[in-house]
């Protein structure tokens, strides 16, 4: 956004559109961080099991 402020006269578009592609991406990302870890969780979940049962037999 600071292109549209500062160079008003030749990159004000460009900034707007640079601006809102950040402003999308600020967006996504809290749903994009949950995904993520979803899937880790799921794919770390029965290792963890298996050591916690190890653990407890010993």
């Amino acid at each position: 956004m600071s292109c549209t402020l500062v160079w008003a006269d030749t990159l004000f578009v460009p900034g707007i559109l640079i601006g809102a592609a950040g402003i999308a991406g600020m967006a996504a990302a809290p749903q994009v961080f949950q995904k993520i870890t979803r899937r880790q969780r799921e794919k770390l979940a029965p290792e963890i099991l298996r050591l916690t049962e190890e653990l407890l037999e010993k």
